[in-house]
């Protein structure tokens, strides 16, 4: 049996990501809360707005999930055309669903921070 190289490398970078995660480089501000997701600010708006980076990452990571599982049930239908329309019908709606969180992110750009002024959405979207 063969000995896979990548279980090789999982002690040294184990131990790295360990060491940079302990290291005060990475200590979250007075003002913050350390958590398993991250440094959440204790603001409401700023702990808002980085609960919506995180939301826009999750459902877009699963856009990507569904559209991958229909392409591979897309080759695996073989000759029966219901598979295939099942499948090309799963790849159609989540690109459908990564279109609509790009246009909901930019009318929640247009209506949160430039009508209504709200800067901590500025600042997870990256338009300052």
């Amino acid at each position: 049996m063969k000995f896979p190289a990548w279980r090789l490398l999982s002690i040294p970078l184990g131990s790295l990501l360990l060491q940079l995660s302990s290291s005060p480089a990475f200590a979250c501000a007075a003002d913050e809360v350390d958590t398993a997701i991250g440094c959440i600010p204790t603001d409401l708006g700023e702990a808002t707005g980085f609960l919506f980076g995180i939301a826009v990452e999750i459902i877009s990571l699963l856009a990507l999930i569904m559209f991958a599982v229909g392409g591979y049930r897309a080759m695996t239908s073989g000759d029966d055309p219901e598979r295939l329309q099942d499948a090309k019908a799963q790849m159609t709606a989540a690109v459908a669903g990564l279109f609509f969180l790009l246009f909901f992110v930019k009318i929640i750009t247009i209506i949160g921070i430039t009508i209504l002024g709200i800067t901590p959405l500025c600042h997870v979207l990256g338009t300052c």
